[in-house]
């Protein structure tokens, strides 16, 4: 039945043969409600519509720059070849803003798509091309770009306990640090001796198991 309550997009005055709506959510499959001048609102079950979009999210997506990442989209009409990229904080249009090729990817037949990120920066909104429709900003779905910046070069004594303080894009409480040979090929299997990382970027180390402690091992939450 056309019960009004059950409407997803308010009905719609005809001018000439056209009617604009409005559509609140993404949904597939919606049928149609028609009332001709004078009679009853009628259900026209073959005639239907796909509200074709991405489904809002609670929390931004997170990345590491420089550490390719696989990110999965939820929605209505995704399709393998449809492309989303990364904006920079504060960008309202996708047509006027640039954006670095890294930000950049088309997505799978499974609605997901890698990104190997270069520009670290939090809450980067998101533009996203839907087939031929031309690109979409999602302002609500964004996107926190992690990035470890300093510092470079750090020296520690050996048996002396060492406070050193990291720079850059989202550090903070929750994030592990830990430190490994110059020689190693991955930070596999160190996060048991991680140290937390404070609120203030600071971690606390004990220099006493290495006399050359040249590389960085940084874990974010």
């Amino acid at each position: 039945a056309c019960d009004v309550a059950d409407a997803v997009a308010p009905p719609s005055a005809l001018a000439g043969r056209i009617a604009t709506f409005t559509f609140p959510r993404v949904e597939s499959g919606l049928v149609l409600c028609y009332r001709f001048a004078g009679h009853a609102p009628r259900l026209f079950a073959n005639t239907t519509v796909d509200v074709i979009g991405l489904a809002a999210r609670a929390a931004p997506y997170r990345a590491v720059v420089g550490v390719p990442k696989r990110l999965q989209f939820a929605g209505v009409g995704l399709r393998a070849g449809d492309s989303a990229r990364w904006l920079l904080p504060g960008a309202t249009s996708c047509t006027l803003a640039a954006s670095h090729v890294s930000s950049r990817a088309v997505l799978d037949g499974s609605g997901g798509a890698s990104f190997d990120l270069s520009v670290g920066a939090l809450g980067r909104p998101l533009c996203f091309t839907f087939g031929g429709l031309g690109e979409l900003l999602y302002a609500q779905i964004t996107l926190d770009a992690l990035e470890l910046r300093g510092p470079t070069r750090s020296t520690a004594v050996y048996r002396v306990d060492e406070t050193i303080a990291f720079s850059g894009v989202g550090i903070g409480a929750g994030d592990r640090a830990s430190w490994v040979s110059a020689s190693s090929a991955s930070c596999a299997d160190v996060d048991g001796a991680a140290v937390a990382v404070g609120e203030d970027g600071v971690g606390a180390f004990s220099a006493a198991t290495s006399s050359a402690l040249q590389a960085a091992a940084f874990g974010y939450v």
